[in-house]
């Protein structure tokens, strides 16, 4: 039997991307787990929280927002963690957002659109996100910003994956009202639930 732990589709979805005359077209991309224990995807993971911390510095020195967070270089950290300890593998799982049709053991970082990170209940009851992420180019740039809707794709794809679930998170001030909008609510300050 041969056995394969490299990225694996999961799904399509769709986003909008931002054409130059700013019409908006639906767009397919791929929903996809990234396995913790293959070396082509830690690779892939360094490389996309590489690319995302220079494009959210480059795009954080344009603005005036001290709320807003990367957070890929956390998704990348608790990542390797598990990679160089995979007895801590099954409570985690990684996901990525990508405009890739296929090749999924070679995922290109180049077209991630976005990264989510879960923690499993061990009954299956809930799903925590502890992390989503955006290209942030995607989600600051002005003239770079070629996609909408991101951060809604990764949540229809979780919803779909974990169906069932109530999900929970913990949301930074800024983008409160983008989870109240998807269906979320708040439960404390800026913990939030969405009810399967």
């Amino acid at each position: 039997m041969n056995v394969s732990f490299k990225a694996r589709f999961i799904q399509n979805a769709s986003v909008l991307r931002i054409n130059k005359d700013n019409s908006l077209k639906e767009t397919p991309v791929s929903f996809v787990k990234m396995s913790e224990l293959d070396t082509e995807d830690m690779y892939a993971m360094n490389k996309i929280a590489n690319n995302y911390k220079r494009a959210f510095n480059e795009q954080m020195s344009k603005k005036d927002d001290p709320d807003s967070e990367n957070y890929a270089e956390s998704i990348r950290n608790n990542f390797n963690h598990i990679y160089n300890n995979p007895d801590m593998r099954g409570y985690k799982d990684f996901f990525a957002l990508t405009t890739q049709q296929e090749g999924f053991e070679y995922i290109d970082n180049q077209k991630v659109l976005g990264l989510a990170e879960t923690f499993n209940d061990v009954l299956g009851d809930f799903l925590e996100v502890r992390f989503l992420q955006t290209n942030p180019l995607h989600k600051f740039g002005e003239n770079t910003r070629e996609f909408k809707k991101i951060g809604t794709a990764i949540l229809d794809c979780l919803r779909n994956y974990f169906k069932g679930r109530t999900i929970y998170l913990q949301a930074d001030y800024n983008v409160i009202d983008f989870y109240k909008k998807y269906g979320f609510e708040v439960l404390k300050e800026n913990n939030m639930i969405f009810k399967a």
